[in-house]
């Protein structure tokens, strides 16, 4: 049995790839996830029996896929599910189970990405669309008047805005070596200083990393805490300049690092989010503020501070 994976309608296959789903293709990407060169290394004696354990495991996975218990391709929840309660002997597992983090990115090494900021199956849409939409909805109703014509509700509300884009990079892996890189190397040493200066530090409390100009990190943390969205200490924030800079340091951190500790280290996922200003007149209420947000095009607007714009050399960027 086999089918196209990366098909889903909702959840895996972002990528857009598609190829045929195997027993073969599961079991090297269960490996992949148990880290079995590791563990093959530190036991050679017991590589044997590790490797037929996680060949049974993978016709079960397999299995799941196919959807031979339940209806994977129409609840990426329901398979996510069962891959956690997979059941894997002799790899070190807590409980034998292959747990939900490691059934996150089995499946999306077999499928396809998974969008993170979703809890399968109790969300079906992305959170940005949806979050914006219900922010959009609880202003109109909490403070202000929202007119329905455009024309009337410019003349209500003008704003004067200026917009920077900020870029969210999640990385293939996060070993020491890239943390030692974007944390203590001297190519980043400027943006870092800059904000611990203004009493920030560019490591969140999730572990992600984060370089964006001091005046706007506060907006950017609110508007990640708003929308719920979990950042991970494979995460990047930053600003959209300094994207090419980053990565050049990520790429040459990566090359200095010995095969072992570096590995095969890629962007999984990139997202841009057009933070914006918004100088209004009345001045809003705290809960007009923050709710203000608009979808433009592929960008989530933020409004922030009015004193950033005279201070932000970031241009808008259309995308």
């Amino acid at each position: 049995a086999a089918f196209q994976a990366g098909m889903e309608p909702r959840g895996g296959g972002t990528m857009g790839c598609t190829h045929e789903l195997s027993v073969a293709l599961v079991y090297n990407a269960l490996k992949r996830v148990l880290a079995f060169s590791d563990l093959a290394r530190k036991n050679k004696a017991g590589a044997t029996v590790l490797a037929a354990s996680i060949d049974k495991a993978a016709k079960k996975a397999f299995d799941i896929f196919c959807g031979k218990h339940s209806r994977p391709a129409d609840d990426v929840g329901l398979t996510l599910s069962r891959l956690q309660d997979l059941k894997i002997q002799r790899v070190g597992l807590v409980g034998n189970k292959l747990g939900m983090e490691k059934a996150r990115e089995l499946y999306e090494i077999v499928i396809g990405d998974l969008d993170e900021h979703l809890d399968y199956p109790v969300h079906a849409e992305p959170p940005a669309p949806m979050n914006v939409a219900g922010l959009e909805a609880s202003a109109t109703g909490v403070g202000g008047k929202h007119s329905a014509d455009e024309g009337d509700a410019g003349e209500d509300q003008p704003l004067d805005t200026c917009t920077f884009p900020i870029v969210v990079l999640k990385l293939s892996q996060s070993k020491s070596w890239l943390p030692s890189a974007l944390l203590e190397g001297p190519e980043l040493q400027m943006e870092r200083e800059a904000l611990v200066q203004a009493g920030f530090s560019p490591k969140l409390p999730s572990g992600a990393k984060i370089f964006v100009p001091p005046e706007a990190f506060v907006t950017v943390e609110r508007y990640f805490k708003m929308q719920g969205l979990q950042l991970k200490t494979s995460h990047i924030v930053v600003s959209a300049d300094m994207e090419r800079k980053v990565m050049a340091v990520v790429e040459a951190a990566r090359e200095a690092a010995t095969r072992r500790e570096s590995g095969s280290c890629k962007v999984t996922k990139r997202m841009e989010v057009s933070v914006e200003e918004a100088n209004e007149s009345p001045q809003p209420t705290t809960i007009e503020a923050a709710l203000r947000y608009e979808v433009k095009r592929t960008f989530v607007h933020v409004p922030i501070p009015s004193s950033l714009c005279s201070t932000l050399s970031t241009a808008p960027i259309t995308m």
